[in-house]
């Protein structure tokens, strides 16, 4: 009696449970994905930065001539727009064959997925901020870490006493 709605609610559960894709099996689809993972994973963020860097100096040229801030960093975009998509691409390119020889098809697959959640894509926004939040501590700690190392060694050693 109790196995019955036992198995109610595993089917119930079984039910509302996303379906995950199946791991792709051609070349091919394997590419496809692996350049999803790269885009997603790396070159987004990387592209977005420093785009927005260059884009930046190249819109002061044009301000240093006279045009207007807003005016300057539309022409810009406009200008630049066909380099970053095939310097993104160029990019993804050199990138799939590397994740590819270091991650299988389902790990691959696994990373896709879990980089297409909203916790991940927060993480992949927030990421940035907390190293350059954390940046002087890490500093500082790394600082410390290695003097109390070298006491250690100098200690136990007796390096430097005679």
């Amino acid at each position: 009696m109790r196995f019955a709605p036992m198995l109610i609610l595993m089917l119930l559960l079984f039910a509302c449970c996303p379906k995950l894709s199946p791991v792709p099996t051609t070349d091919e689809a394997l590419d496809r994905e692996a350049e999803l993972l790269v885009r997603v994973s790396l070159t987004e963020r990387l592209m977005e930065n420093t785009v927005s860097y260059y884009r930046g100096q190249a819109a002061t040229l044009l301000t240093n001539q006279g045009v207007a801030q807003e005016a300057a960093e539309a022409k810009v975009m406009e200008l630049v727009q066909p380099l970053i998509e095939a310097e993104h691409q160029r990019l993804v390119e050199a990138l799939v064959p590397i994740y590819r020889s270091h991650y299988t098809a389902e790990e691959i697959h696994q990373l896709l997925s879990f980089y297409q959640t909203e916790v991940a894509k927060k993480s992949t926004r927030v990421s940035p901020q907390i190293a350059a939040d954390g940046q002087a501590f890490v500093r500082a700690w790394n600082e410390h870490l290695g003097e109390a190392f070298i006491k250690q060694v100098v200690d136990k050693y007796g390096i430097g006493k005679q």
